[in-house]
């Protein structure tokens, strides 16, 4: 039999771009290709790109050129660049990194196998495998997962982007909604007539390059090989945003909103679940405006009550709403929904009105303060999220000052903050008065001081009370608090903890089954996370 074409994949940038790095692995594996873990024992890396922010680029561009480097001493075949860096950048990236052999846009993600195959010398496409660590294979059927090294992802070359490290070290999560595209005829599963172009990088090597328009068809997402952990899953409800944010750079590189429709998404909520997610996380640029280019009138508060029913689903999150179109009808199918967690992602970016209208954010303090109010009046124990923007152009320090107090007084259960990076082809970045870097670094530190204060006040607010927990891995020495030095710890979550980016619960006490939950007491807190032991086990969902 002929060898199959081994692939190590890398999956940089927020959980959007994690379902389509799955999507594109369960391709490769139905292909015949074996995904390895093991980069040395590769033919071909694939590597999925953020364009979002200058520094989830700057990173990009680092791994590749580090695969490029392992081609060039001879451990590699083949170098596959994807995703949104290479919709942003186009073919220009070439001239950064000589030694890519192809490159995949986001509106062409159905064309991985083509990249990978097509030139990866000495190896073809053989029965479907995954290759674990140490170089076995198992099958694959849909919905299988890579067998991991490290990391709560498990992807086979564990790095996470500048971007999700800064969320999870301080508790962020980004909103991403923004603008650029690069022409090119393309091949999809819609039935598009396909072109594809062979440029040429420099004398002796062709670029294989899939980079097409923008489409208004959203590619399913079904059949993935899953990177996150088997009791949790992303579901993407839509893709692309019509907000317009001056400062964001996603709608030109993701398009307008496209949804996908409501029994689209229940037949992939039930697919994940038959693999093994209890937790669904649903995502998209603006999730609030659910359903607007379908003429699906119910909307997100439709969807959510229809995923309410969705057995086997025990959490489903809401994640990445948008403050000006959240709804009343959104806010009791939260409040009612039981399946439905208490816990809103709103990214806000700024409190103060005229920051706000340079924004373009079609919101006041006035409407975020009531709809803030309605969602605590309104949903008993819900948990709140937010992400800021410090050092927007022209931020005074009187307007800072606003934002900081606003902090304070709100009481977010989780916040993070990013300094604003210039992007030059948004309107943002073409205002005067942009702030220096040090100020920005100075103010997002500052806020994240003030949201310390608050953070540690609710997490000592936990101590004694008992409460429900999600078990996200193993029994493993974990190093918690400051200077507390490593204890045999369990990690966990309860309901007002999102994966990756917010706090965590560390169980005491007799190991618990991943995947399953347990009845816990909250017994200390250790910065921003809980310690807490089990009081009972109350349901295991994962065999």
């Amino acid at each position: 039999m002929t060898e199959p074409i081994r692939v190590a994949f890398v999956s940089l940038g927020c959980a959007k771009n994690l379902v389509d790095s799955e999507k594109m692995l369960g391709q490769l594996a139905e292909s015949g290709c074996a995904i390895t873990a093991d980069e040395d024992d590769a033919h071909v890396m694939v590597i999925n790109t953020c364009g979002f922010l200058s520094a989830s680029r700057e990173e990009a561009v680092g791994v590749i050129s580090d695969a490029v480097a392992l081609k060039e001493r001879g451990t590699l075949r083949r170098v596959v660049v994807a995703g949104c860096l290479v919709q942003r950048d186009g073919e220009s990236l070439l001239e950064r990194v000589p030694g890519i052999d192809a490159l995949v846009g986001v509106n062409n993600r159905d064309d991985i196998v083509r990249a990978v195959t097509d030139a990866a010398a000495g190896a073809t496409p053989a029965s479907a495998k995954i290759a674990t660590a140490a170089g076995a294979g198992i099958p694959s059927p849909a919905g299988a997962r890579i067998p991991s090294r490290t990391g709560s992802r498990g992807i086979p070359i564990p790095r996470a982007s500048a971007a999700r490290r800064a969320e999870r070290d301080s508790r962020e999560t980004g909103d991403e909604n923004g603008f650029s595209s690069q022409p090119s005829e393309t091949g999809d599963e819609n039935g598009f007539s396909s072109q594809h172009d062979s440029s040429q990088q420099d004398s002796s090597q062709q670029v294989d390059t899939y980079l097409g328009d923008y489409h208004p068809y959203i590619n399913l997402d079904t059949a993935r090989l899953r990177i996150t952990p088997r009791h949790y899953a992303y579901l993407r409800i839509s893709e692309g945003c019509n907000q317009k944010c001056t400062f964001c750079t996603i709608p030109s590189i993701r398009g307008p909103m496209h949804c996908k429709p409501p029994e689209t998404v229940l037949a992939e909520a039930r697919e994940l679940v038959s693999d093994g997610a209890v937790e669904l996380n649903l995502i998209g640029q603006d999730t609030t405006s659910y359903g607007e280019d379908i003429g699906y009138t119910p909307g997100l508060a439709g969807l959510l009550r229809e995923l309410d029913r969705v057995d086997g689903a025990e959490w489903i999150r809401l994640m990445y709403v948008y403050p000006s179109v959240f709804t009343d009808a959104m806010i009791d199918a939260i409040a009612e929904c039981e399946r439905i967690v208490k816990y809103i992602d709103i990214p806000l970016q700024h409190i103060n009105d005229r920051v706000l209208k340079a924004m373009h954010r079609r919101v006041t303090r006035a409407q975020t303060e009531t709809l803030l109010g309605k969602l605590r009046d309104r949903i008993p124990g819900v948990s709140i999220r937010t992400t800021l923007i410090a050092g927007f152009p022209g931020e005074t320090d009187a307007e800072f000052a606003e934002l900081v107090s606003f902090v304070r007084e709100f009481g977010f259960d989780a916040l993070g903050v990013f300094a604003y990076s210039q992007e030059p082809e948004t309107p943002a970045g073409r205002m005067k008065h942009q702030l220096p870097e040090s100020l920005k670094r100075e103010r997002v530190d500052a806020l994240m001081l003030a949201q310390q204060e608050v953070a540690f006040a609710r997490a000592e607010s936990f101590v004694g009370r008992t409460f429900e927990v999600l078990i996200d891995g193993p029994h493993a020495k974990a190093e918690v608090g400051n200077g507390r030095g490593a204890a045999a710890r369990q990690p966990a979550r309860h309901a007002g903890q999102a994966p990756e980016v917010d706090s965590l619960t560390y169980l005491r006490g007799a190991k618990q089954r991943s995947g399953s939950f347990c009845t816990v007491r909250c017994t200390a807190r250790s910065g921003y996370d809980l310690i807490a032991v089990p009081t009972r086990h109350a349901l295991t969902v994962v065999a």
